[in-house]
């Protein structure tokens, strides 16, 4: 809502009910003012002050209410302009819907997946998934990341479409063992259209965050934002990257040692929630 100052007719009025000892709190609904101005006013009369005195005071402190101006430095105004923050300046206000290649709900949401795993805060095996677009929407890769060990993977899809992302997602899935991941939770864009054929064939339960709530797999957004810095550039056209370009950006987040990791990789961190039965399967 926004704010309009006293006018000098709601100034006077004020005054008039003050003379008849009306109480503030009646007075506030016939203005359409909150109690708190009205009594505000009344205390400054009832201190001694007069009408006179009272809107030469307002008049003064009007002078400093709005919004600051900013004065940033040269400094600063170059930094904030590079290039490589994380959000380049832009941020979504609050309340923001991403509407942008949303299919709506897609599957099952985040209540049936905390049903399903009680533990899945702290428990090994939940990834988050979604995808990195290159230069003018011109290719994309498949990324995902284990929540607990925060390491990341990007699959060489190529393109956006629920084909091809279905396509890395089998290719990738097949050289696990089994049942090595629980669950994934992806976002609802319409490359994911395809789940169920990759839950019902790895066996694997398969989660959507609230259409335009990307703090729900806020890992993975924030892992993306890094494989950006890593090597997959917002200029970069992703059609026809090589699959040694995609896996050399992984590697090198995933040899980055992590604070929450207690400073270690977070391939150190994967490897030590394998099994030797599983490690075998994977070499």
């Amino acid at each position: 809502m926004t704010y309009t100052h006293l006018t000098i007719d709601e100034l006077t009025t004020i005054y008039s009910f003050w003379k008849l000892n009306k109480k503030a709190y009646r007075v506030a609904p016939a203005l359409h003012r909150s109690a708190e101005t009205v009594y505000r006013i009344y205390r400054f009369l009832d201190a001694g002050g007069t009408l006179i005195d009272y809107q030469q005071h307002y008049r003064r402190h009007k002078q400093h209410c709005g919004r600051k101006p900013i004065q940033l430095s040269p400094d600063e105004l170059v930094y904030i302009q590079a290039k490589d923050l994380p959000m380049h300046g832009q941020r979504h206000p609050n309340g923001y819907v991403e509407r942008r290649g949303k299919a709506g709900q897609l599957g099952r949401d985040l209540k049936t997946r905390y049903q399903d795993y009680p533990n899945f805060k702290r428990e090994f095996g939940h990834l988050e998934g979604d995808t990195v677009q290159g230069k003018n929407h011109q290719g994309a890769v498949t990324t995902l990341v284990e929540r607990q060990t925060k390491v990341a993977i990007v699959l060489n899809s190529h393109t956006k479409s629920s084909q091809n992302v279905n396509r890395s997602l089998a290719a990738w899935l097949t050289k696990l063992p089994r049942h090595l991941f629980k669950s994934i939770t992806f976002d609802n864009g319409k490359e994911f259209a395809g789940w169920r054929t990759i839950a019902n064939q790895f066996d694997l339960n398969i989660y959507f965050a609230a259409v335009g709530a990307p703090n729900q797999r806020g890992l993975n957004e924030n892992t993306n934002n890094l494989l950006r810095k890593d090597g997959l550039h917002h200029d970069l056209i992703m059609d026809q990257l090589s699959d040694e370009f995609v896996q050399a950006v992984a590697s090198r987040r995933n040899h980055i040692p992590r604070k929450s990791l207690n400073y270690q990789t977070p391939l150190e961190a994967f490897v030590n929630q394998i099994t030797d039965e599983q490690l075998k399967f994977l070499t």
